[in-house]
């Protein structure tokens, strides 16, 4: 038995150790693999895995200059603030509405508040015995700035403290409740866009209540304050509310306070109080802006000079250690404080055609730092949209590029798209949404046409009173001129007095016999484009010019840039 026993366990323990050895085999062969076939030529290189470097980061900050939403207790309320509010029917998004979309597209957009916003009724007794100015505006005005993208304001001014502590700290409490951040005399703000910390002070070169400070002493605060915060950032922005009204020139005052802040660490510098253009000056390779004047200013109903700027800075920061990388070249976007030249109706908006180059050339003979004269003539050049593409649903009809016009045959070229001035396009896309609110849509026959195809028309017109004089130009080859009709949803035409370049009496506006839906219908289509910005001509119903025309230069063949985008 105890054999029988032992011939059994031997077996056992061959066959344990067998499956044993034969997991470990199995084991280890899944472990290492099976052996790699021989390889002909050289071994192959290595290859290091290493994480990927973050990308720099930039960060693209918007300043402005003086904004104040208020009114003065002895201003007359007919054309100031709260008479502008009550004629747009209390629309806070009024005021910024021109401008608005340009901070939207920024990282950072930063004003002066140049008055509280308060109900407090007891004005503060100020040390300048000159002619005073109390401004306030309620504390709901607060909705302006958030309606207009503005993300933060210096509060250190001359006019913030005009109703005293209490109403300084009421302006504060609004901001506080429309979500606008602020900063100024004790006050700094720090905030963290896109993982780069940036702090913001601001300082007033005549005191809370214009009793005037020591120069020096304000040096030293500013050097603190800015040593500070370059502490804790990655970049300084500082506000000062300093020099001479109405100079277009800054104050030694001014620069020196302007050097100290940079030599503290500050890495842009802006200011206000001017209430016009002061220069832009690169100093130890960081910008200072002197004043970017007015912009959106319920002060004053009818300034001399209406003009102001957006002054964009992007900054480049290294995507590992946030440090600064590079300031880029500085980005002036002209405005006027008024959408209107006869007053000032608080809208601020960017300037147009000639303007735009005329505001350039006027911040360049101001400052030390100059753009580049190609670079002004650059900003100059006619800016033109595809229209298919900038107003989805306007329906285009080129007569001049098929048969089916005056001369009888193509005189565009083979694909030639229907463009426009940006500016003229953007009130075309206004009337377009007019309409199609209505259920209609526009239907363009002409808009921006070359100089070689204005010369073609004016040789072969029979009756050239209907065509401009190629040496004068049309309002087409300026870009800023359209030949539209109306069209139901579908697409077809509503019935107008007369086709397109009709040229008898069927086309003018006095023609009697036309029948009463066909003067409803060019009634209609005069009404909305006038409403949209265009005027209209006695000789044809289908032709509307740009208001503005005259802002407009005459384009040479190609001699334009095709953008998507106003800014």
């Amino acid at each position: 038995m105890a054999k029988m026993v032992l011939r059994t366990t031997v077996p056992l323990v061959l066959l344990a150790f067998m499956v044993l050895f034969g997991k470990y085999v199995f084991d280890m062969w899944h472990l290492i693999g099976p052996a790699a076939p021989a390889r002909s030529g050289p071994e192959p290189a290595q290859t290091e895995t290493r994480p990927p470097v973050p990308e720099d980061v930039v960060i693209k900050i918007s300043l402005v200059g003086d904004v104040l939403i208020g009114t003065e207790f002895r201003f007359p309320y007919e054309h100031y603030l709260e008479d502008v509010l009550q004629q747009v029917q209390g629309d806070y998004g009024y005021f910024f509405a021109n401008v608005a979309h340009i901070f939207a597209a920024d990282d950072l957009t930063v004003a002066n508040l140049e008055n509280p916003l308060t109900a407090v009724a007891r004005r503060e007794e100020k040390f300048d015995y000159g002619r005073n100015f109390w401004f306030k505006g309620r504390p709901e005005y607060g909705q302006i700035l958030a309606a207009g993208n503005v993300d933060v304001v210096n509060l250190a001014n001359n006019h913030t403290y005009d109703y005293g502590v209490q109403g300084y700290q009421d302006t504060k409490a609004a901001l506080d409740s429309y979500g606008i951040g602020y900063f100024g005399y004790d006050d700094v703000y720090e905030t963290v866009i896109k993982g780069v910390k940036i702090g913001m002070a601001g300082f007033n070169e005549f005191g809370e209540f214009e009793q005037g400070v020591d120069h020096e002493l304000l040096k030293a605060e500013v050097r603190n304050k800015v040593q500070w915060l370059k502490g804790r950032n990655d970049l300084v922005l500082v506000y000062f509310h300093w020099g001479q009204e109405y100079s277009y020139e800054p104050t030694e005052r001014q620069r020196s306070l302007a050097h100290a802040a940079i030599d503290a660490g500050a890495d842009l510098v802006a200011g206000s109080h001017p209430h016009v253009i002061q220069g832009v000056e690169r100093y130890r390779d960081r910008y200072i802006v002197y004043s970017l004047g007015n912009f959106c200013y319920a002060g004053h109903k009818n300034p001399a000079d209406q003009d102001t700027f957006i002054y964009q800075q992007e900054v480049v920061f290294d995507g590992t250690d946030r440090s600064i990388v590079e300031f880029r070249e500085p980005y002036y976007i002209p405005c006027y404080i008024s959408s209107t030249r006869d007053r000032n109706n608080f809208q601020p908006t960017p300037a147009k055609g000639k303007e735009v180059v005329r505001i350039l050339q006027k911040i360049n003979e101001l400052s030390e730092y100059k753009m580049a004269e190609e670079a002004i003539r650059a900003r100059g050049k006619a800016r033109l949209v595809k229209l298919q593409e900038y107003i989805p649903n306007l329906i285009i009809d080129l007569r001049y590029a098929s048969g089916n016009n005056i001369i009888g045959r193509p005189l565009y070229e083979p694909g030639y798209e229907a463009l426009l001035r940006i500016e003229t396009a953007e009130k075309l896309k206004h009337a377009s949404d007019m309409l199609n609110r209505q259920g209609l849509r526009l239907k363009l026959w002409d808009g921006y046409r070359p100089a070689s195809v204005q010369l073609q028309l004016w040789e072969n017109a029979e009756d050239k009173s209907y065509f401009a004089h190629p040496a004068k130009g049309s309002k087409h080859t300026r870009g800023c001129a359209v030949d539209v009709t109306l069209t139901d949803w579908e697409g077809n035409e509503l019935d107008m007095p007369s086709d397109f370049d009709d040229m008898t009496e069927k086309a003018t506006r006095s023609y009697r016999q036309a029948t009463p839906l066909q003067k409803q219908n060019a009634q209609l289509l005069e009404r909305v484009m006038r409403e949209a910005g265009f005027r209209s001509i006695q000789l044809e119903w289908w032709h509307f010019e740009d208001t503005d025309w005259e802002l407009f230069d005459l384009i040479e063949d190609g001699d334009y840039v095709v953008v998507s985008e106003p800014y």
